[in-house]
């Protein structure tokens, strides 16, 4: 009778769409596959029930890890507000990691050396900064716009300096690890050649006015 009831219970584990409920019912079905293997036979069957030990363990794991990743996320205002501006329709979760990703920094930890290449990009999450150069005109950066971008794809010297800021606050992600991330993330990748043409054409409007 046990046996056939486990095999219920797993046969169940298969139809169900969720993740979890399938790991949940593979754990049941297992416990009745370990009482079944010690009572069924004249001695315990312990390499039975040694093995469903270790698949019960493996599902209680993967259990915990989906339980972390369905916790609703927590973001400051800040984030809130920056998501809305560049990245809307993407995930909170998907938003999330990408932050944890990089460094939030204030304007007074903002150290860029002129004629420099960039080992990281930049994205204004609140506040204003202004970038200048001897041959171009002032650029001023609010909320949502990114600059190093230029240096990030091009492997170029940054030819600008930040001479004044309000209150600034930034994200800045290492080229190397944004470039990993973006592998495996082709929406978030869209997101960032987006701010990346939306740089390109700050640069371009700028030789505009210029000439």
């Amino acid at each position: 009778m046990l046996i056939h009831i486990a095999n219920i219970i797993i046969l169940a584990s298969f139809l169900v769409s969720d993740v979890m409920w399938l790991r949940a019912l593979s754990i049941v079905g297992g416990g009745v596959w370990v009482c079944y293997f010690s009572v069924a036979f004249t001695e315990v069957n312990w390499s039975g029930i040694g093995w469903n030990v270790v698949f019960t363990t493996i599902n209680v794991w993967y259990i915990i890890q989906l339980i972390l990743e369905r916790r609703p996320i927590q973001l400051t205002e800040h984030e809130r507000s920056l998501k809305h501006l560049v990245a809307p329709d993407l995930s909170q979760r998907d938003w999330s990691k990408l932050i944890k990703k990089g460094q939030v920094i204030s304007g007074k930890e903002l150290i860029i050396e002129k004629e420099s290449v960039l080992d990281s990009i930049y994205l204004v999450m609140a506040g204003e900064l202004s970038l200048e150069n001897d041959k171009l005109n002032e650029e001023r950066l609010t909320s949502g716009q990114l600059f190093g971008g230029l240096s990030y794809l091009n492997n170029v010297p940054f030819d600008q300096q930040v001479k004044e800021y309000d209150e600034l606050s930034l994200i800045t992600w290492n080229k190397d690890v944004l470039k990993n991330h973006l592998q495996d993330a082709p929406q978030i990748e869209a997101i960032f050649q987006r701010l990346f043409g939306d740089e390109i054409a700050r640069r371009k409007t700028n030789l505009t006015k210029l000439g």
